[in-house]
């Protein structure tokens, strides 16, 4: 919500919070979700760095989900965004 309405800082914190409760209570689906959906958020703000970092970070987890519970190419989408803006970064160097 807070992301489509352009305040990113209070969206990535509610994201923050989900991904602290959603560990606390073992619910690794959404976890997952959530740490993608805060990845795709840095994606946005050109913060590849942390982006990458978060879909890393769910692709881990995702090791102990199976495919159709995990969204898995919800993170596959993140990872490759992030790919192609370093790749249009470099080229612009």
């Amino acid at each position: 919500m807070c992301r489509s309405a352009g305040k990113p800082e209070a969206a990535k914190l509610w994201f923050r919070k989900a991904i602290y409760a959603f560990a606390t209570l073992g619910d690794m689906a959404a976890q997952l979700f959530t740490l993608s959906n805060l990845a795709t958020l840095f994606l946005d703000l050109d913060r590849l760095t942390e982006a990458r970092q978060l879909a890393e970070q769910s692709l881990a987890i995702k090791k102990d989900l199976n495919s159709t519970a995990s969204e898995i190419w919800l993170t596959y989408r993140v990872l490759g965004a992030i790919a192609e803006k370093e790749q249009t970064t470099a080229s612009d160097l």
